[in-house]
C-alpha cells in the first residue's frame, strides 16, 4: 500500500494494527546517500564500525522512501503472509512554513552514486517531493515547539506575529468586510 501526505492519517490505524499483529517487521529505507567518505576511512568492518557508518549516513543524508513489511504466520498457508506499506518522505515543510524553514535550515545532500541507483530502479524523486509525508526530527520538533510557544506568548501580549500567508488573508478579509459594509443595503426588512 502506497502512503503519502494525502492519505497518511486515514491509513495510520491500519498500519498500526498490522504492526501490532505482526510477528516480524522489516524496515527498508531509500536515502539520498548511504555512506559518508569520512566514516569509511575512520572505521573498519566490525559491527560497531557498521553502526557508526549507518549513524553517520543517517545524519548526512535524507530518507526519501520508507518501506515497512509486516509478517504474520498463517496456519492455513503454513507460511508467512506479508503486508507492505511504502511511504514517500519529504524534507519539505508542508504547508510551506517560512518561519519553520528559517528556523530549521535543512540541507538536502545527494550522493551521485545513490542518485544513479535510485534512477536505475525507477525511483520517483518527483513523488517524494510532491506527495511525500513531511517529518520533524526530535530536535526539530523541540525547536518548532519553542517557536510555537514563543508565538503564542507574543500573540497573547496583543502583538501577533503573522507569516506572509496569514497577513494576506487578514488584509483580504478586512477589505471584503469593508466593501460589504460600504455596499450593503441601507434598510433590511425580513418577512416571517
Amino acid at each position: 500500500m502506497d502512503i503519502n501526505r494525502f492519505n497518511f492519517w486515514q491509513t495510520l490505524p491500519t498500519v498500526l494494527e498490522t504492526i501490532s499483529l505482526s510477528e516480524y517487521v522489516a524496515i527498508d529505507l531509500e536515502m539520498t546517500g548511504i555512506s559518508a567518505q569520512s566514516s569509511t576511512r575512520m572505521f573498519g568492518d566490525t559491527e560497531t564500525a557498521m553502526y557508526w557508518l549507518a549513524a553517520d549516513a543517517a545524519r548526512t543524508y535524507q530518507v526519501l522512501q520508507m518501506g515497512l513489511t509486516c509478517l504474520r504466520y498463517d496456519d492455513q498457508l503454513k507460511g508467512y503472509r506479508a503486508r507492505t506499506f511504502t511511504y514517500y518522505i519529504t524534507p519539505e515543510f508542508i504547508p510551506p512554513n517560512t518561519n519553520l524553514a528559517k528556523l530549521i535550515d535543512r540541507k538536502v545532500v545527494l550522493s551521485y552514486r545513490s542518485f544513479l541507483f535510485l534512477k536505475e530502479n525507477n525511483f520517483s524523486f518527483e513523488k517524494a517531493f510532491s506527495q511525500g509525508v513531511p517529518y520533524l526530527s526530535r530536535s526539530e520538533c523541540e525547536l518548532a515547539r519553542r517557536l510555537y510557544i514563543s508565538r503564542q506568548q507574543t500573540a497573547s501580549s496583543n502583538s501577533p506575529v503573522l507569516d506572509t500567508w496569514m497577513r494576506k488573508f487578514q488584509n483580504d478579509t478586512r477589505l471584503d468586510i469593508s466593501s460589504w459594509l460600504e455596499n450593503r443595503p441601507k434598510s433590511v426588512s425580513i418577512e416571517i
